[in-house]
C-alpha cells in the first residue's frame, strides 16, 4: 500500500498542476480589412475565429463580423492601451461577437473576455481591471421570456409595457430569435467612471485581493446595473388575468 501510494502521489500532483495551468486557446488568423480600419475603429474579420475558454467551451467570431477593438472609453486608454492591442484584440473580437448577438449570456460573454485576456497572457491585474470596466460599464442585456398560460385552455397576451425598463433599456431580438432586455454601454457616466477608477486602484493595490466575486460585488452596486443583476436569469411576463384571450 506505501508503495502505491509512493508512485500515486506524483502522478496526483502532476494532474493538480495541470488542472491549474488550464487555459483558453484561440485557432485562426485574425486579420481585417479595409487596410487601416483600425484607425477609424470599424473593422471586419477576414476569416472566421475560434476561441476554446479555460472550461472547455466553445466560441467563435464569424467572418465579416464587424469589430471596434476592446471597448476602452478614450478616458481609459492611457492606463490599459489602445482598442486595437496586439494582447487583448483576440479576446475583444470574440467578445464583440456575442455583445452583438445576445445570444449567450451578458455573465457568460463578459467573463469569456476576461478568459480570453488570460489566454493572451494579458496580466492577472490587467485582465481584472478590464474584467471590471466591462461589468461596470459595459453592455447589459437578460432574457424577455414569455409567461405560461394564465389557465387551461387559455393563452396570455405577452405585453412588453407591462416590464418597467430602467432608463436607456430596450426590447430587441437576439440572433437565435428570443426577445432580450438590453443597455449599450455607460463608460462615461460619472458614476461608471468612478466605479471603474476606484476598483482600478484596488486591484493595482493587491490584484490577489480582488477575486472574480468582488468584481460582480462592485459591479451590482450601481444602481443603473441593478435591474439587470437582479433579474439575470430573465424577466418573465405575465399579464393579470383580464388580459387572457378566450
Amino acid at each position: 500500500m506505501h508503495i502505491a501510494l509512493m508512485f500515486a502521489s506524483p502522478l496526483l500532483s502532476l494532474a493538480l498542476v495541470a488542472t491549474a495551468q488550464a487555459e483558453g486557446h484561440f485557432t485562426g488568423n485574425l486579420t481585417f480589412h479595409p487596410v487601416g480600419c483600425e484607425k477609424v475603429r470599424e473593422c471586419y474579420l477576414d476569416e472566421t475565429f475560434h476561441y476554446v475558454d479555460s472550461k472547455g467551451g466553445d466560441w467563435e467570431a464569424q467572418k465579416d463580423d464587424k469589430t471596434d477593438g476592446a471597448s476602452i472609453p478614450d478616458w481609459a486608454q492611457r492606463i490599459v492601451g489602445y482598442p486595437f492591442d496586439p494582447s487583448f484584440i483576440r479576446a475583444a473580437v470574440i467578445h464583440d461577437h456575442y455583445c452583438d448577438r445576445h445570444v449567450r449570456s451578458m455573465l457568460q460573454t463578459h467573463w469569456v473576455f476576461y478568459d480570453g485576456l488570460l489566454a493572451s497572457h494579458v496580466s492577472p491585474a490587467k485582465a481584472k481591471i478590464m474584467y471590471a470596466a466591462i461589468l461596470i460599464g459595459g453592455p447589459k442585456w437578460i432574457d424577455l421570456i414569455p409567461g405560461k398560460p394564465c389557465k387551461q385552455g387559455a393563452t396570455c397576451i405577452q405585453r412588453v409595457s407591462k416590464v418597467q425598463l430602467p432608463s436607456e433599456a430596450y426590447v430587441t431580438t437576439a440572433e437565435d430569435a428570443h426577445s432580450v432586455i438590453a443597455r449599450g454601454p455607460q463608460y462615461d457616466e460619472p458614476q461608471v467612471r468612478a466605479a471603474i477608477e476606484e476598483i482600478r486602484r484596488k486591484i493595482e493595490l493587491n490584484p490577489e485581493a480582488v477575486s472574480e466575486d468582488d468584481i460582480l460585488a462592485e459591479a451590482r452596486k450601481l444602481p443603473q446595473n441593478q435591474f439587470f443583476f437582479d433579474n439575470i436569469d430573465g424577466v418573465v411576463i405575465n399579464p393579470p388575468q383580464n388580459d387572457v384571450r378566450q
